[in-house]
């Protein structure tokens, strides 16, 4: 059986014996790019800690790639890097590679040059546009696709934590064919550059884009989400992305509401990843080393 592979309900992780053992997806969103390299530790000892089993680590296009064909993986920009800080935390990895990544990236993650290659056709099936996209995916691939959990084996020291590889974000298109085209490409891409692990998204659409389990963003109710998911997409875990806010908008969330948001996931047996760290960073997009 593959060394990470998914059901209904949850991922299933390859054990020391050969044998699938369930890992439901308790995961923190990790923006190491917007966290000091010598808090990285810290932060997430202190994530393990609170119960989280992995971390969400984005790789935003516009300060890998500042301008167009000058890649930037150094620093507290190496993603190979942010990846062995959190398999040394004790947390698995899911890598999330864009091109839209989200979270509090100006554009979400896109660098503002590419409009001169791909004008106003990005986040879809337009040639020049997926040609930018595969480039920088091809020198993202140096970072991580040796650290991919499929990579392990009895005689590796160090395991490797990488699970789950996730491509664009709330790309919401009602139009099937335009989604279907693009995705496509996407995953295309993403199997040749060497990824082996699942792929994922959050675009909360009622379709579903072959080879990619799709995540569903802030649900309101999240139990009835999660019943909707599971009718969506019938063979694929459900996973939805919380990022909490307080009554007045504010960064400061009690803890209650925490608490009440991770009880009504691990109630409705859904995998989850909380925004935490970017609530942090609101507002510190792309003016980061520029």
């Amino acid at each position: 059986m593959p060394a990470v592979s998914f059901d209904s309900k949850s991922f299933l992780l390859q054990s020391g014996r050969g044998k699938a053992v369930r890992f439901p997806l308790v995961a923190a969103s990790f923006d190491a790019t917007l966290v000091d390299r010598s808090d990285w530790s810290a932060v997430l000892a202190e994530l393990r800690k609170a119960g989280f089993n992995s971390v969400v680590i984005r790789v935003p296009w516009l300060i890998h790639e500042p301008t167009a064909g000058r890649f930037a993986f150094d620093g507290d920009r190496s993603v190979r890097d942010a990846v062995v800080a959190a398999g040394a935390a004790g947390l698995k990895v899911a890598l999330r590679i864009g091109p839209c990544v989200g979270g509090s990236f100006a554009r979400g993650g896109l660098p503002a040059w590419i409009s001169e290659f791909a004008g106003d056709r990005v986040r879809e099936a337009n040639p020049a546009f997926l040609d930018r996209v595969s480039r920088f995916w091809r020198r993202v691939a140096d970072e991580f696709v040796d650290l991919q959990a499929t990579r392990n084996s009895s005689g590796n020291r160090s395991p490797r934590p990488v699970i789950a590889v996730g491509i664009e974000d709330d790309w919401r298109c009602l139009d099937a064919k335009v989604g279907d085209a693009y995705f496509a490409s996407l995953v295309r891409f993403a199997r040749e550059i060497g990824v082996e692990v699942p792929l994922f998204t959050a675009n909360s659409c009622w379709y579903a884009h072959d080879g990619v389990i799709d995540g569903w963003l802030n649900p309101v109710e999240i139990g009835r989400t999660v019943d909707e998911l599971r009718q969506v997409h019938l063979d694929a875990p459900p996973l939805i992305f919380l990022q909490p806010t307080s009554v007045d908008g504010s960064d400061q969330v009690a803890g209650a509401e925490w608490a009440r948001m991770a009880g009504a996931a691990v109630a409705a047996r859904s995998d989850f990843v909380f925004e935490v760290v970017a609530t942090r960073h609101r507002g510190a997009t792309s003016d980061h080393r520029r």
